[in-house]
């Protein structure tokens, strides 16, 4: 989506539209809980076929919605939002939390092969 968003803008410039990219870190909403409740067919797990997938992919979720509760509430995250819909400046980025800010610094800080490899480790 970032690289869509970035080569949408540099489209959009001519027009005068303006593209924001809103980069969230963890905000306590329903995506830590009943929007990720998944439907299994019987006999399925989350990937169906895929065997393994389905179980490192449950312990992942088990994880993920642990996050939900470490998060900012989205009356905190809501002005940040607004604040990029209205703001006429040609910022593109806009952070939201504490942890989205460090990881965007990691990002800056260090390449992404080295990125992944935490990730591995921590996800």
């Amino acid at each position: 989506m970032e690289g869509f968003s970035e080569a949408l803008s540099h489209e959009l410039r001519q027009f005068n539209i303006l593209v924001k990219i809103i980069e969230p870190g963890v905000i306590k909403t329903d995506f830590y809980g009943r929007s990720m409740v998944k439907t299994e067919r019987e006999g399925d797990d989350l990937c169906g076929a895929f065997g393994l997938y389905g179980e490192w992919a449950d312990s992942i979720m088990k994880r993920l919605m642990a996050f939900g509760n470490t998060g900012i509430t989205p009356e905190k995250a809501a002005p940040v939002i607004f604040k990029a819909a209205s703001s006429k400046s040609r910022r593109m980025r806009y952070s939201i939390g504490a942890d989205a800010r460090f990881l965007l610094f990691l990002r800056r800080m260090f390449p992404l092969r080295f990125l992944q490899w935490i990730l591995q480790r921590v996800v």
